[in-house]
């Protein structure tokens, strides 16, 4: 037979259970995260989760192997090409502030099998060039906190070592810009 203060101690326990799965739902709801106008911290973890799909991806797409071009030639080990900035319009001009629909269809989002079906805060980017061990990536996450115009850049960057291994770090550089513009000199 349980003991009465057991059994209290189970529903107490329950309950600050409860209590803290309602504070982590609130703090990932939309515009928890900071004060002020916008988005906030959800955009962060939006942009954590998805740079590292398409690094994920980057990956998989350089380990397994070269492929074939139309004329039967074996193409050398290189991540898939660049990717322009998608969706094109920021979000913040989108419904609720959020971007819906954006054509995934770029040769370079289908390698890599990155698409965002549901409303996001992000515009998405990946850059790449040279081949074997001079191989480089870079997948970004280009967004506006506050939708004042102030953009984030979420970036996390692949290289090939000597073993031909795909690395980089699981962190993400974060940095703050005023223009696309800015977007063409942080290739370092």
């Amino acid at each position: 037979m349980t003991k009465p203060w057991i059994a209290a101690m189970g529903r107490v326990a329950a309950r600050g259970t409860a209590a803290l799965l309602v504070g982590v739902l609130a703090l990932a709801a939309p515009g928890c995260g900071k004060a002020g106008k916008g988005p906030g911290r959800s955009v962060e973890t939006e942009a954590r989760v998805n740079l590292k799909k398409i690094f994920d991806g980057a990956t998989m797409y350089f380990e397994a192997g070269p492929r074939m071009t139309r004329g039967a030639e074996a193409q050398p080990l290189q991540f898939p090409g660049s990717a322009p900035l998608t969706p094109a319009e920021p979000c913040c001009k989108g419904k609720d502030q959020r971007c819906l629909g954006a054509q995934w269809s770029h040769t370079s989002w289908k390698a890599v099998g990155f698409e965002i079906m549901d409303p996001h805060y992000c515009q998405y980017q990946l850059t790449s060039s040279g081949v074997k061990q001079q191989a480089v990536f870079s997948a970004r996450a280009v967004c506006q906190e506050r939708c004042d115009g102030e953009l984030t850049v979420f970036e996390r960057q692949g290289r090939v070592d000597e073993q031909l291994r795909v690395v980089g770090s699981s962190t993400m550089k974060v940095r703050r810009i005023k223009s696309l513009g800015e977007l063409s000199d942080s290739r370092r």
